[in-house]
C-alpha cells in the first residue's frame, strides 16, 4: 500500500470511531432517563416525533460512514 491508500484507510476508521463515539455519548447523555423509556404516556406527539427523527439521523449516520469506509459500493 502506497502511503496515500494508508492514510485514507486511516480517516475511514477515524470517521467511523467518531460516529460510534456519537451514539455512545448520546447513550451515556440519555442513560439517566432509562424509566422514561418504559412509560413515554407524559412526552407530547412533538417530543416523540423529535426523538425519532434524530434516533434516525443518527442510524443514518452511523451508516453512511460505516458504507463509506468500506468503499461500498465498488
Amino acid at each position: 500500500m502506497n502511503t496515500m491508500a494508508v492514510h485514507l484507510a486511516a480517516e475511514r476508521r477515524f470517521y467511523v470511531g467518531a460516529a460510534i463515539g456519537v451514539v455512545v455519548i448520546v447513550l451515556a447523555g440519555f442513560s439517566v432517563d432509562l424509566d422514561l423509556l418504559s412509560d413515554m404516556s407524559g412526552l407530547s406527539a412533538l417530543v416523540r416525533l423529535h426523538g425519532a427523527v434524530m434516533f434516525g439521523w443518527i442510524a443514518v449516520f452511523v451508516t453512511q460512514t460505516v458504507l463509506v469506509a468500506r468503499r461500498w459500493p465498488r
